[in-house]
């Protein structure tokens, strides 16, 4: 029998550890969330597709054989265009295109640029070619190693070593969060840097590529009429990969997609928007995608170097509605 001091000092002792217990396990649970809100700064994003992909439940976006052709004052939309750049104009590299007339216009299309995330593009083209011709499915898993993580603010980045992600996981994460560890993960399954490079070279993709790290708007352009014209997919893979690109991340449509709102908001967006911030290309601010309007399919590319995020994103909405109203009876 315990003495009544004995039970006393028992009492205490069990009291402290239980208390340190659920103080550290509150601790972790609060450096958990901490991480929680630091990783995922901007609120989470779910894409709701048929699981798993499938083109005959997808709607079809754009390609429609009874738009109207339209043919835009092109001497003044460029002069319109160059006033907005205004002393910035050398920073820019800008294609702009009505797909069912052909006109188009440019201004400084062969600048040399980084691609940043829009390099991600020819990743989804070239996995979406590989389960169009059966050599893999949605489902078929990579494991996670070591040599994948890119960066934390990647959602990817925090998969368990050994985990094993389906192509279609990687797909959404690429194209829906721009996830640059599912971009590592699908470079390495293509052979890695060279082999990919030879693969984008021998589909004529090589314009757009993660190293070298550069592109030019006219490259970009090319990328997007092949995808538009089914070029480097059938209709169904195409139809599968505008359906992630319209899906992506509600941040990424401060843009194309804010420009494009102003001017048709009933027009449909599909792109892929580039950022790089603070590094030692500059800061890039890009956007570049397919806009399907009751009047016109216009493609949009505008890309730039060492321009304030802010100012960037107000540049590229002001050119992209007033391209959008310009076609537009």
């Amino acid at each position: 029998m315990f003495t009544k001091i004995q039970k006393l000092i028992i009492l205490v002792l069990t009291t402290l550890i239980i208390t340190g217990g659920v103080m550290i396990i509150d601790k972790m649970g609060q450096l958990e969330k901490g991480r929680e809100r630091e990783d995922k700064s901007v609120e989470e994003f779910v894409i709701e597709i048929s699981e798993p992909l499938n083109p005959n439940e997808n709607e079809p976006i754009g390609l429609d054989t009874d738009v109207k052709i339209i043919e835009f004052d092109r001497a003044k939309i460029t002069q319109e265009i160059t006033n907005i750049l205004g002393d910035s104009a050398n920073d820019y590299g800008v294609v702009l295109t009505n797909l069912n007339s052909g006109q188009s216009l440019d201004i400084n299309a062969d600048q040399v640029l980084p691609p940043a995330s829009i390099s991600k593009v020819p990743y989804a083209i070239l996995t979406l070619k590989e389960i169009e011709e059966g050599k893999i499915s949605f489902t078929d898993t990579i494991s996670m190693q070591s040599h994948h993580y890119a960066y934390p603010s990647d959602d990817l980045y925090y998969t368990p070593l050994g985990e094993e992600l389906t192509f279609q996981t990687l797909l959404e994460s690429l194209l829906v969060d721009s996830d640059n560890t599912a971009m590592t993960i699908l470079e390495d399954y293509f052979g890695g840097n060279i082999a990919y490079n030879e693969r984008l070279n021998t589909l004529g993709l090589a314009g757009v590529t993660r190293f070298p790290h550069e592109t030019t708007a006219a490259d970009v352009t090319q990328m997007f009429q092949g995808i538009y014209s089914n070029t480097w997919l059938n209709k169904d893979s195409t139809n599968i990969l505008y359906e992630l690109m319209s899906k992506s991340k509600p941040q990424f449509s401060d843009r194309i997609v804010e420009g494009v709102k102003l001017a048709d908001p009933e027009a449909k967006v599909v792109h892929k928007i580039g950022q790089i911030i603070n590094d030692d290309y500059g800061e890039t601010y890009h956007d570049a995608g397919l806009v399907f309007a009751e009047d016109s399919d216009m493609l949009i590319v505008i890309l730039n170097n060492h321009e304030v995020p802010n100012e960037a994103a107000q540049t590229i909405q002001k050119i992209t509605e007033l391209f959008v109203e310009s076609n537009q009876t």
